[in-house]
């Protein structure tokens, strides 16, 4: 799977899709977020320090998130501000040399996170970037996931369907969290993926104006989260600045279609499932 103009112009459309619609919360209550997607990158460090980027999760009711950064270091930093309430670091391997195009055959980014891993800090590697099949059976990918396979950790994959399938068939003890769900998997793919393997979980980030185009939810979306209420995570995927400009659009975004799914499955994939796997952290305060 490689990401040309078409991967653009969704992302764009995306991006295009929080302008024009405001975001949308029923009544004045607003239900916790646990975002299972965020990055700092080196861009959004020089727009907005730690304190802000704290602040902004948490004026958008945002009480906990995922977070990996190009580089680790900015991880380090949010989670330094945040706490480990706030921030639920995942260490990345990009960095100097080493992206999303060949990490996982550069020579220097094993060694890299070998270095840094720690399973007491960290929960998983990733959000790593997978955009051909071939690429899952490397050396590194191997490795990385008996590595997370041993200490019960995820590995949070950008990659489609086929990439989940040849990850799991070498190591089939690791969990996944599925980024984006797969970005141009439709939920038919999807369903098929989830119902096939009981450990893999998928956040939905840059997904938002297939689910719920014009506001409304997708009929074919809301029966995916019906049926697999325990298996979502609502999230944002800051990738640009951008994003972090917008971030509480986004948020408010996801509330929307959000309150069309029954009450129960919106508080799961709304943060529920992410505190099942991560822990509670600030979300029981907001909760209380």
């Amino acid at each position: 799977m490689k990401f040309g103009l078409k991967h653009v112009a969704r992302l764009a459309a995306a991006g295009a899709a929080i302008a024009i619609f405001p975001p949308l919360v029923q009544g004045d209550e607003r239900i916790p977020v646990f975002d299972g997607h965020v990055h700092y990158n080196e861009a959004a460090t020089i727009a907005y320090s730690p304190a802000q980027i704290i602040a902004k999760m948490r004026a958008a009711g945002v009480p906990r998130a995922l977070v990996s950064s190009t580089s680790d270091d900015n991880t380090l930093a949010l989670l330094k501000e945040g706490g480990t309430a706030q921030v639920v670091p995942f260490l990345r391997p990009y960095g100097g040399q080493i992206h999303s195009g060949n990490w996982f055959r550069h020579p220097d980014a094993l060694p890299y996170l070998k270095d840094r891993w720690d399973p007491d800090r960290y929960a998983g590697i990733g959000e790593f970037h997978l955009h051909q099949v071939t690429y899952a059976d490397s050396d590194t990918v191997r490795t990385v996931a008996r590595m997370m396979a041993e200490s019960d950790r995820f590995l949070h994959v950008h990659a489609d369907s086929r990439v989940i399938e040849a990850i799991l068939a070498h190591t089939p003890d690791v969990r996944i969290l599925w980024a984006h769900a797969g970005m141009v998997d439709p939920p038919e793919v999807i369903a098929r993926t989830l119902a096939a393997h009981d450990a893999v979980w998928a956040e939905i980030s840059i997904r938002g104006f297939e689910i719920a185009p014009g506001g409304t939810i997708d009929p074919a979306w809301r029966d995916l989260f019906t049926a697999y209420p325990g298996r979502f995570l609502t999230a944002s995927d800051t990738y640009v600045t951008e994003q972090w400009d917008a971030y509480a659009d986004i948020i408010n975004r996801h509330r929307n279609w959000l309150a069309q799914l029954p009450a129960d499955v919106a508080r799961a994939v709304a943060h529920g499932n992410a505190v099942r796997l991560f822990g509670a952290g600030g979300v029981a305060e907001l909760e209380e």
